[in-house]
């Protein structure tokens, strides 16, 4: 019997690659549903792929986590266990047939993977009043702390959840203010597959007019641009600013997608310019940089030196161009820990409440340059 595996393309008619073991050629079938999924290594993965997933991860045995995870367009935290058989596959679909390639990265880079939310944000979810907000692109689902009379607004990133900025609500709500976390469009509890920058700052303004006015934002990643985005189209004022682990520019997305997926640089190229007909924009209108330049409000930068997903200089391009930012580099937390380090929970809260002044953005070391490289 010949086996499949399913790689989810989600393009219209959508095409798939089919793995023959009998002959181990690599071939096109038309016709693939848009709702196929990677299918169980287990199942879908025999012979010589499974040996060597055993070999690399003897382990794991026959585990029945997906073969690949990826979550565009900033896999930020997320793995991509034994997804080199898929990422294989995809620079071989890039040299045959770049076009195709190009149809199938655009439409993975606007498809969000959700993961599994760990206990500690069960934890944090059972303290908080959960509601649901409507936004131009469905229910929001929201959680709220406390009742004070200000307003903290907590703005995850691609691929994200609201609870993954958990831990800087207790010291929120001891200082007297009311906290806010919502899951984006398309992301954790919030209905739907695919969504996009534009819908996740039209998201953030929506649940910024029904808990609003607010007192302050701390955002992370790609939350991070919608922030500056909302701030430049839609007159959204986010009181004091905490940027986490931000993206500065583009091109640093697309070529994080193009790590993570096997896409060529050339595909890649030919996503951003179907993206922009698709979508009606420009890349350089939301470059972040240029809507950072024009951000007047009190902002703080922090990154980590060892964040693998997006370099330190990121932040530090980014804190340089705001007009009033300080900067704050940590070290050994990477992309996603360093949303519950306590010294950067303890900087963002007293920033928040306007106890710690600005900082001035000082250059990153030369090993943390070297680190990001």
């Amino acid at each position: 019997m010949k086996k499949t595996i399913d790689i989810e393309t989600l393009v219209a008619p959508s095409r798939a690659l089919r793995h023959d073991q009998r002959t181990r050629r690599i071939r096109f079938r038309v016709g693939v549903p848009e709702e196929a999924r990677v299918t169980d290594t287990a199942k879908s993965v025999r012979g010589a792929g499974l040996r060597a997933a055993r070999s690399e991860h003897p382990d794991r045995g026959e585990s029945k986590e997906p073969l690949m995870r990826i979550s565009p367009p900033l896999a930020l935290g997320s793995t991509m266990d034994r997804g080199d058989l898929v990422r294989g596959l995809l620079r071989g679909l890039c040299r045959v047939a770049p076009g195709l390639a190009a149809m199938a990265a655009e439409q993975l880079f606007v498809t969000v993977f959700r993961h599994k939310r760990p206990k500690r944000e069960e934890a944090w979810a059972k303290g908080a009043a959960a509601i649901s907000i409507p936004s131009p692109h469905g229910e929001i689902a929201a959680w709220v702390w406390g009742t004070g009379p200000k307003t903290v607004l907590l703005v995850h990133g691609w691929a994200g959840r609201g609870l993954q900025l958990g831990a800087l609500v207790a010291p929120l709500v001891a200082a007297g203010h009311r906290v806010v976390a919502y899951d984006g469009p398309a992301h954790g509890a919030s209905p739907g597959r695919r969504t996009n920058l534009f819908k996740l700052t039209e998201g953030l303004v929506a649940v910024a007019d029904a808990v609003g006015p607010l007192s302050g934002v701390i955002a992370h990643s790609l939350g991070t641009t919608a922030v500056l985005l909302a701030a430049s189209r839609h007159d959204f004022d986010p009181g004091r600013f905490v940027a986490i682990s931000p993206v500065a520019r583009t091109t640093t997305m697309t070529r994080h997608f193009g790590r993570m997926t096997g896409f060529s640089p050339v595909v890649l190229e030919k996503m951003r310019v179907r993206l922009e007909r698709s979508l009606g924009f420009c890349w350089d209108e939301i470059e972040p940089l240029r809507l950072a330049s024009t951000l007047y409000t009190e902002s703080l930068v922090v990154h980590d030196r060892d964040d693998c997903e997006l370099p330190a200089s990121e932040g530090q391009a980014l804190a340089s161009t705001l007009p009033a930012a300080g900067w704050l580099l940590t070290a050994g937390h990477g992309h996603l820990r360093i949303l519950r380090d306590p010294v950067v929970v303890a900087a963002a809260t007293d920033f928040i409440i306007r106890r710690s002044p600005l900082i001035s953005a000082a250059p990153i070391p030369d090993t943390a340059a070297a680190s990001a490289a």
